[in-house]
């Protein structure tokens, strides 16, 4: 049940799969999925891993709405840890779903860039609804936009255009959806509406 990749500098890809053995993985083209190719330690922490972002510096980060947390794993692999949840950032419950990073440009009074970009999908609570900023290196985290309604519906997907615009794919479980444009300041701007529910976001290179 593969649910985020990120592509490594040699090609390859690291996935992070929910369904079991639950972990990240290198998925190496022309050969079936093995656990052998674990990329980090097979089961806990992980509940429900759901998005994987690779730092430049070697660090991966992966969401995990069901643990309410966002984890690391250092370069090379290994154990994830825990690097963010409710508690660190303050709030009863935390549905940390999409990560970017800021591009350089990308900076407001709660956002520099580099900071990682989180999408917090707050389990269908319209005030828990976010866009965060966390500092990958501290965990220090701020709301970019929150709530209700300055974001329409839970957002689940963020990535950055070509040209520096962020972009936030807002997920429902009925009807239909959008992504919006949401710049440094927290302003934020449909993009494309009418989107059928349960899709995606991906930016062509």
């Amino acid at each position: 049940s593969p649910d985020g990749i990120a592509v490594r500098d040699d090609g390859s890809l690291l996935v992070v799969n929910e369904g079991e053995p639950m972990g990240v993985f290198v998925a190496k083209k022309g050969q079936s999925f093995d656990i052998a190719h674990a990329y980090s330690t097979v089961g806990s922490p992980f509940v429900g891993p759901d998005d994987i972002f690779l730092h430049p510096n070697g660090t991966v980060f992966v969401s995990d709405i069901q643990l309410e947390a966002l984890l690391k794993i250092a370069p090379g692999g290994g154990q994830p840890t825990i690097f963010v949840d409710g508690q660190t950032i303050g709030e009863d419950r935390f549905a940390p779903a999409g990560i970017a990073i800021a591009p350089a440009g990308f900076a407001g009074s709660n956002v520099s860039p580099g900071d990682l970009i989180v999408a917090d999908g707050g389990y269908l609570r319209p005030d828990r609804w976010a866009v965060l900023a966390i500092n990958p290196v501290t965990g220090a985290t701020k709301a970019i936009a929150q709530g209700s309604p300055f974001i329409e519906s839970g957002p689940m997907q963020v990535d950055f255009g070509p040209d520096g615009r962020l972009l936030v794919y807002q997920n429902r479980d009925w009807g239909t959806t959008r992504i919006v444009t949401l710049d440094a300041a927290g302003s934020v701007k449909p993009f494309v509406t009418g989107i059928p529910d349960r899709g995606g976001l991906a930016i062509h290179p």
